[in-house]
């Protein structure tokens, strides 16, 4: 239920880094886009490489490139590389931070949260699920 839940969130807040029409998407090679795709299909490390080159293959906005980190922080937590997870997440929030804008998917938090769970890291993860179930409250996990 977790994979299926960080894939959605993936998919879901991925859209604006990856603008382009699937066409010229496919033309270009678009790692955004290789990201998503590859998210749909389950392929967690092909994920992981393709969001990875997004982030180094162009200067994106503060806001899209915190969308992309948490993303990539997305298929970290699917492939239970919860250190990788966490760190993505952070960088998230401090690029959004530092740069005056906003994630505002209460998934990210939760993903955030789920990361800290697994690595124990009990105080942080329970701030940011608290926070993520009182904006999702139907969320099963």
């Amino acid at each position: 239920m977790i994979r299926a839940t960080v894939i959605l969130l993936a998919l879901a807040i991925c859209a604006p880094a990856c603008a382009q029409k699937e066409a010229d998407v496919a033309e270009a090679g678009d790692p955004c886009e290789a990201g998503e795709a590859a998210l749909r299909a389950d392929d967690t490390e092909t994920a992981i490489t393709a969001f990875e080159a997004c982030l180094e293959s162009r200067s994106l906005n503060p806001e899209i490139e915190a969308v992309v980190h948490s993303q990539l922080g997305g298929a970290y937590l699917y492939a239970e590389r919860f250190e990788d997870a966490l760190r993505e997440f952070d960088l998230a929030y401090a690029i959004a931070e530092t740069q005056g804008t906003t994630l505002t998917s209460p998934y990210v938090r939760r993903n955030r949260g789920l990361a800290r769970l697994r690595l124990g890291r009990l105080p942080g993860a329970l701030e940011d699920l608290q926070i993520a179930a009182a904006e999702l409250p139907d969320d099963m996990l």
